[in-house]
């Protein structure tokens, strides 16, 4: 029971945050760099299609942009999502615990570059991928939201 305690005090004595709340900001980089990428991909595709250039909302977009848009507001979903599980699981699990954080941050990598790469073959191509992403960060927030639990009951 007591290896699932946790200190409240978030900061370290110096005042800086603590090592854990480090973890999960540096890990969360994965996700916003995964991000990043998808934004950086519409935006080069729609500049060099005179087709797409206009932007979504004033044009009709081209069979390759919808698939970018699709990638990307996959990706932002998923982001979204990911950065959430890291964070309060750094801030709320005991130190032991934290390990799986970087994990899922590289398995959210994996399955986005998989994801990717596989979607066009429809939704088994993608399917990997997906689990990949997907299923790790509900790992971690399942987990979170147990001991969580049990801390209230205990």
């Amino acid at each position: 029971m007591r290896r699932l305690a946790r200190d409240p005090d978030k900061r370290a004595s110096d005042g800086r945050p603590r090592r854990e709340t480090c973890l999960g900001l540096q890990c969360s980089l994965l996700p916003v760099l995964a991000l990043l990428i998808a934004v950086m991909r519409v935006a080069n595709y729609r500049f060099y299609s005179p087709e797409d250039i206009d932007g979504s909302g004033l044009t009709n977009p081209t069979p390759q942009v919808q698939v970018l848009r699709a990638l990307l507001q996959n990706t932002l979903e998923q982001a979204v999502l990911a950065v959430a599980a890291y964070l309060a699981r750094a801030a709320a699990m005991p130190l032991g615990w934290l390990r799986a954080i970087p994990v899922a941050a590289g398995l959210f990598i994996a399955g986005r570059v998989l994801f990717a790469r596989g979607y066009r073959k429809g939704a088994a191509g993608r399917a990997m991928g997906f689990g990949l992403t997907m299923y790790s960060t509900a790992a971690l927030l399942a987990t979170l939201i147990a001991v969580l639990c049990y801390r209230a009951l205990a």
